[in-house]
């Protein structure tokens, strides 16, 4: 098992992603410097979900090997392409009424959607394994880095009621008002664990 070793790589990828935080940041610079936010914080209410995403995924991996007896220590780096792995969630509208301390009824609606796109990543991982014969089970870590393109959209309508005031005067309606914000080409750190099993069918293969 000691030395260079390479090859290319096919297979079904997996994503799920929680857009539960989507709009988030959106919502706050819509309603900043407001009473509204700082009591009732629309912008904390999780108005999408989770989703999961499958897609095909072709890459090639490069590494090296190092053997001491049954010991297999092992360093590789690979690139995977997964340009259609892509999930989504929404439009989705939440709407709640809220009273502010300054006696204002606010009933808020806030649609939100995104969508994320997994074009590729690059891993670096470090492999250990036990050689028994032609089999070479093994247990790895490394560090990964996606390339993402996401986009999230936030529209918020607030209908206003002074509840102070005999007789009730009629609402006012901020709004409304529409955000958005996204990325192409956008690099992510994180890691990779698993376990694995190298099968030698040839010498060399």
């Amino acid at each position: 098992w000691d030395g260079f070793n390479f090859g290319v790589q096919a297979g079904l990828s997996n994503m799920n992603t929680d857009f539960s935080n989507a709009g988030e940041s959106l919502v706050a610079n819509i309603l900043r410097n407001s009473t509204l936010e700082d009591q009732a914080v629309p912008s904390s209410w999780n108005v999408l979900s989770r989703d999961t995403g499958n897609g095909r995924s072709y890459g090639a991996f490069l590494g090296y090997n190092y053997q001491w007896d049954q010991l297999v220590i092992g360093v590789d780096l690979a690139y995977n392409y997964t340009g259609s792995l892509q999930t989504s969630n929404g439009p989705t509208t939440i709407e709640r009424v809220v009273t502010t301390t300054d006696h204002t009824a606010h009933d808020i609606a806030i649609t939100t959607q995104s969508s994320i796109n997994l074009i590729d990543y690059a891993t670096a991982r470090l492999r250990a394994g036990y050689a028994f014969g032609q089999f070479l089970p093994y247990g790895m870590v490394g560090a990964a880095v996606g390339r993402f393109n996401y986009a999230t959209n936030v529209t918020l309508i607030d209908v206003q009621t002074l509840t102070s005031v005999s007789p009730t005067p009629p609402p006012t309606t901020f709004g409304p008002v529409s955000e958005s914000e996204g990325k192409n080409n956008a690099f992510v750190g994180g890691f990779t664990t698993g376990l694995g099993l190298d099968v030698a069918v040839l010498p060399n293969v």
